[in-house]
């Protein structure tokens, strides 16, 4: 994992340059296609219809985890500054609108989160729907654009600032958005 924290406009975690995998111990019920014929699935269209749409589908339900991720991390970060922050003489924290917005940020948050514990669990029953995965993943990152944003307005211009956690929190809720 490389950490590039000057790149604008990007996910502050990013993997690049070649990687390698050596001894992977890997159960043939987790396996695409059949041991030895690797890769045959991608290019032979008889073998693509049997494997590609399952790991399509999981792909897709594993990217939506993303953004839950991003709006407990909202959460994780909002709390503590909303109970240090004082205006006019009390903590920000015991405002009703800034409690609103925090309790606002935390239903998405759950709603998401059961959305995908729902699916997944179809999933495994197998019960594989695309549309599901493809909804799951919408709702999920449309949520966390929303508490990104609303985290901003909480911290002010603290949340707005490039280096701040907020901002890089939207900037990567976005890019779930744009590219999913």
């Amino acid at each position: 994992l490389v950490r590039y924290t000057d790149a604008p406009m990007t996910w502050a975690q990013s993997v690049l340059g070649k990687s390698q995998i050596e001894e992977v111990v890997n159960s043939l019920e987790s396996s695409l296609g059949n041991a030895g014929e690797c890769g045959r699935w991608i290019v032979e269209p008889e073998e693509r219809g049997k494997h590609l749409g399952r790991y399509l589908i999981s792909g897709v339900y594993a990217t939506a985890r993303g953004p839950v991720g991003i709006m407990q991390a909202v959460i994780d970060t909002i709390l503590p500054y909303i109970h240090s922050r004082r205006q006019f003489g009390k903590g920000i924290g015991t405002f009703e609108l800034i409690q609103a917005k925090v309790a606002d940020i935390y239903t998405h948050l759950e709603a998401a989160r059961a959305l995908g514990y729902h699916v997944a669990g179809r999933f495994d029953e197998g019960e594989r729907s695309s549309r599901d995965a493809a909804a799951c993943l919408l709702f999920a990152s449309e949520c966390a654009v929303k508490a990104a944003l609303e985290s901003i307005q909480i911290m002010g211009a603290r949340g707005f600032m490039n280096d701040s956690p907020t901002s890089r929190l939207l900037r990567d809720a976005k890019l779930y958005g744009i590219g999913g």
